[in-house]
């Protein structure tokens, strides 16, 4: 029975931790270029050997040729697979490359749902790399005219914790950004968040 590339994408990411090789193989068989860099991102997150660099490269490179902007946020995987793997250069300037292609997205939820991707794909790390999406979720002209903008930036605000007000002034958070932050978390009864895993941790 013929796959489509979601059963592909989602059988790479089951087997990529055990057979790294098969898991490969596959993920370079899909088509379409958004599964394709998610599945190639994966393998390249738990591929054994040194040059587990190069698999992620082509998965950002297999993402680039979407012409989409919105699939820009394809790249929250590589990205989150280069900070996984201590690689905090590369995953910057892919995450400022990604975010900068999400500005020409038209439809302000799609903005704000690639944006809200790329947030979560840095949040868990200790590098203050997550600023520079959630000041564009905060951005005024970013959360004023659809539901979903202020859903997201609500939901990323929910996975602040008290010390990054501390980190967002000390690394030149916009203000608006840092007066928002501080009122959410102000509240005693915020709400608490976690961002998406990416990958399979079993």
């Amino acid at each position: 029975m013929v796959q489509t590339p979601t059963q592909q994408r989602n059988r790479v990411f089951a087997i990529a931790r055990e057979a790294p090789p098969k898991a490969y193989e596959l993920a370079r068989s899909i088509k379409h270029p958004w599964y394709a860099c998610q599945a190639l991102a994966c393998v390249g997150r738990f591929w054994p050997h040194r040059d587990f660099e190069k698999i992620v490269a082509e998965s950002i490179q297999v993402g680039s040729l979407q012409e989409d902007p919105y699939d820009a946020a394809a790249a929250a995987w590589p990205v989150r697979a280069l900070m996984e793997r201590d690689l905090y250069p590369q995953a910057e300037t892919t995450l400022i490359s990604a975010l900068h292609t999400c500005r020409s997205i038209s439809h302000p939820s799609g903005h704000a749902e690639a944006t809200f991707l790329l947030f979560q794909a840095v949040k868990p790390f200790d590098l203050p790399l997550w600023i520079t999406p959630l000041d564009a979720l905060a951005c005024p002209e970013n959360r004023r005219s659809h539901w979903r903008q202020k859903r997201n930036l609500r939901d990323a605000m929910a996975m602040l914790r008290q010390g990054d007000i501390e980190e967002m002034q000390a690394s030149g958070a916009e203000k608006q950004t840092i007066q928002l932050a501080t009122a959410f978390l102000s509240n005693p009864d915020h709400r608490i968040a976690i961002p998406r895993p990416f990958f399979p941790w079993r």
